[in-house]
């Protein structure tokens, strides 16, 4: 019976981590940005979680059932038509968003922008020109780097 305890307890413990490696496509990218202060446009298939200070958000949920957006701490929540709905905060304390699966787009402008995202797709980046520390942004673990300034486009993943 001890002979089959460990072999048991180290399966339980690396199933997780097989199912959680097996949900990113190949060919997949990163993007991170810590403090941000400016704008973040994500058109991906894949996966967001970010919370921000003072900021909009707008998300663009084109397919349903495809993924689902799940948010907290906004101040004014609005559908402004179709599959668009705009999440606004204006308070001190962070929202926070999840979007995991799916195609969508999302907008984010505003300070203490901290995002994760990881898919295929285009990216937008551009720092408040006003801001004195803008903060930074990674895509595919390389260094980090100063929010960009004028607006700069990216592309997230590979196809295959």
């Amino acid at each position: 019976m001890r002979k089959l305890v460990f072999p048991c307890l180290v399966l339980l413990l690396a199933l997780p981590a097989a199912a959680l490696a097996g949900r990113n496509s190949p060919g997949d990218g990163t993007l991170s940005v810590k403090d941000g202060v400016g704008t973040v446009k994500l058109d991906l298939r894949g996966a967001l979680i970010m919370r921000c200070g003072r900021c909009n958000v707008l998300i663009d949920d084109p397919v349903t059932g495809d993924g689902e957006v799940v948010a907290y701490g906004w101040d004014v929540q609005r559908d402004v038509g179709g599959t668009k709905t705009l999440y606004i905060n204006r308070d001190k304390t962070d929202m926070r968003l999840r979007l995991i699966g799916g195609t969508f787009s999302a907008r984010v402008t505003g300070s203490k922008v901290n995002i994760s995202a990881v898919g295929k797709g285009s990216v937008v980046l551009m720092a408040d020109p006003t801001a004195e520390n803008p903060g930074v942004y990674s895509i595919d673990d390389e260094g980090a780097q100063p929010l960009p300034l004028p607006r700069t486009k990216f592309q997230l993943g590979t196809s295959g």
